[in-house]
């Protein structure tokens, strides 16, 4: 304790410390102080209990490492990369294989747009041609290349002397070269592998018994109009009701636009393979 006396001969009992003296007006002395922090940052075995201070508390970049997430590593072979592409992209099948024939031979990236465009005119899909193109590279299904075949990023593109906004000579960005898409030999694969006719021979094999269905819908769509959903069921619905199990007009639509026998242009209109499988069911009833 340190007792005191003020002016007026009340004595002041203080409770802090000896060292501290609230009517000393000289600066404290924190040398001591600031020199037992020093040393206890530098030897973390003397820090106080209650917690770690200082040096202690860094996260050092080892630590960082180790609470990241390993990436993922995919082992999947281009052909799985393909075919897993096609399941996906099942709704614009036939723009993925039109895209992949098309780049047989190198094709500049403009002539993809233009053709993926025309065929996504009746059939609308939220992927654009870069896209589309975009993820069968990824796949391994396309390559970027120039006009010569060789890749489009090994290209270097020299820098050429142009002027700058104050009219200042100096070097610029060259144009770069025209880009191609070209198949990859999975890609090619991939068309060739695929077989719409075998399908359709398959899955006509298979609805024998609703052949005059199929080939009045054929019929329908060989007109200069093409064939309307309405139009069909009004001419398949009398036929179809008396069937057991129950079908539907629309499921003869999908079967054979899936094997590509027919195609949706603003109504239904049959294609090239439409036609070839017109023919075979010549002996097959109509349906009136």
């Amino acid at each position: 304790m340190n007792d005191q006396f003020n002016d007026f001969g009340v004595e002041i009992t203080s409770d802090f410390d000896d060292f501290f003296n609230p009517f000393d007006d000289s600066e404290p002395d924190d040398s001591a102080q600031t020199e037992s922090a020093e040393a206890s940052a530098d030897n973390p075995a003397d820090l106080p209990e209650g917690g770690d201070f200082g040096r202690a508390d860094i996260v050092t970049e080892e630590d960082v490492e180790q609470t990241k997430t390993p990436k993922r590593v995919d082992t999947r072979t281009t052909e799985e990369k393909l075919a897993d592409l096609m399941k996906a992209m099942q709704p614009q099948r036939k723009t993925v294989l039109g895209i992949l024939r098309m780049c047989k031979d190198r094709v500049p990236v403009t002539a993809v747009n233009r053709y993926v465009e025309e065929l996504q005119q009746y059939n609308y899909s939220v992927f654009s041609a870069a896209a589309i193109c975009t993820m069968l590279e990824q796949a391994g299904g396309l390559i970027r290349v120039v006009e010569d075949g060789t890749p489009f990023d090994e290209v270097e593109v020299e820098p050429v002397l142009g002027v700058d906004e104050d009219g200042v000579e100096c070097l610029v960005p060259g144009e770069p070269p025209e880009m191609f898409w070209e198949a990859t030999p999975e890609g090619i694969a991939l068309c060739e592998a695929e077989n719409p006719a075998a399908r359709l021979a398959a899955r006509l094999a298979k609805d024998e018994t609703l052949l005059p269905a199929y080939k009045r819908t054929l019929q329908m769509a060989a007109t200069d109009t093409g064939a309307t959903r309405d139009a069909l069921y009004d001419a398949l619905e009398p036929t179809l009701v008396t069937l057991k199990p129950r079908v539907y007009s629309p499921l003869f639509v999908e079967r054979l636009s899936k094997c590509d026998a027919i195609e949706w242009r603003g109504a239904w209109f049959i294609t090239d393979l439409g036609r070839q499988c017109l023919e075979s069911l010549a002996d097959v009833p109509d349906i009136l």
